[in-house]
């Protein structure tokens, strides 16, 4: 077992840190002493502090780490979400990309005021 200081060292943390995680209910001591008010760690301990730090560097807010089960339904359901995301992202390259594309720019057919075209459109019928 080990004492606030020495586990916030272990992971280059702050005693308050941990103390924050501990009030959000992220992190709980294996042991506070009664008489004296010190929290004490323990391997679990150690264990918990680190998905807490690895959901962190993955952007993950405290709400959602709070919440998070590591089994394989719950991990597959982030692994689902950050390839939506990155479908995405490759998605908006492309749209940009484009713009740098002159060859398209030149294959566009300027737009004209065509005197004949405009005011000439008609409502067909409105679909609900």
């Amino acid at each position: 077992m080990m004492r606030i200081g020495n586990f916030a060292e272990i992971f280059s943390v702050s005693i308050k840190t941990i103390r924050f995680y501990e009030e959000k209910g992220l992190l709980h001591p294996a042991k506070v002493d009664i008489y004296t008010g010190y929290r004490y760690y323990d391997e679990q301990n150690i264990e918990e502090m680190k998905k807490i730090l690895i959901l962190k560097e993955l952007g993950l807010p405290l709400k959602e780490i709070i919440d998070f089960d590591f089994n394989q339904t719950t991990i597959d359901k982030k692994i689902k979400e950050y390839e939506q995301e990155i479908y995405k992202i490759q998605n908006n390259i492309h749209i940009l990309s484009s713009f740098l594309k002159k060859e398209e720019i030149k294959n566009m057919k300027p737009f004209t005021n065509d005197e004949y075209a405009i005011g000439k459109w008609q409502l067909l019928g409105v679909s609900q």
